[in-house]
């Protein structure tokens, strides 16, 4: 429901892969570039670095990354044998994330495909915030109870065998970051704030799967009772 692929993206990534198998045995995955038709920005392809990504010069055809997202990948099933599907204790975020450093960690590469191209839209909404000397930033708009997932499954992550110290370094400073953004700026503040606390506490205590409805009700609830 948030992807449209160009109509040319699946064969371009057949012959990525086909080329890159040549010479590389142990591909995990290829993935388009894509970017939001919303907003029009680009979301580029990158390398992790200790708290910093160094983004791919898409100047070239195909370029190695650390990470690419569910949407779009082509992956090849003996791969899939080999690394095992995505993790569905994680319900619904991060779940690209993990499956990637899995596969990076059994020693697979994966690449990226710039000429292969898809529209994704990331979040509900885009939130326009306009910032000092006329500088604008596009802030992804989830609903609370995806914020919950957000926060929760980082955490989860951050703990994982196979996660990566330089990933987690130049992303566990993005929590307080999207946690005063979505306190500060976006509406439903006290929601966000108490969804995110949520899933914060539920990380570090390893809860898994879906948030019962139960849960979101008492959550729900709470926050009624305070903005009375």
């Amino acid at each position: 429901q948030d992807s449209n692929p160009h109509r040319d993206m699946v064969p371009r990534l057949r012959t990525a892969l086909s080329r890159l198998k040549i010479t590389e045995p142990k591909i995990a995955a290829v993935g388009p570039s894509f970017s939001d038709p919303r907003s029009g920005q680009n979301f580029p392809f990158f390398k992790l670095g200790f708290w910093r990504k160094r983004f791919a010069d898409c100047s070239v055809e195909i370029v190695e990354t650390d990470s690419l997202i569910t949407s779009g990948c082509l992956i090849p099933m003996n791969v899939l044998r080999n690394v095992g599907n995505l993790d569905e204790s994680l319900f619904i975020d991060c779940t690209d994330a993990e499956w990637c450093f899995r596969a990076l960690s059994k020693g697979y590469r994966l690449f990226g495909v710039c000429a292969a191209r898809m529209d994704h839209r990331i979040g509900d909404r885009i939130f326009a915030i306009r910032l000092p000397f006329g500088r604008t930033i596009h802030l992804a708009i989830h609903e609370p109870v995806r914020l919950y997932y957000i926060m929760r499954n980082r955490v989860l992550l951050y703990s994982a065998p196979h996660a990566s110290w330089k990933w987690i370094s130049s992303d566990i400073v993005r929590i307080p970051m999207k946690f005063l953004a979505f306190m500060c700026f976006v509406p439903q503040r006290r929601r966000n704030a108490a969804y995110m606390l949520a899933g914060l506490f539920h990380g570090f205590v390893g809860r898994r799967g879906k948030i019962p409805q139960s849960l979101l009700s008492a959550i729900d609830r709470n926050c009624d009772r305070a903005e009375r």
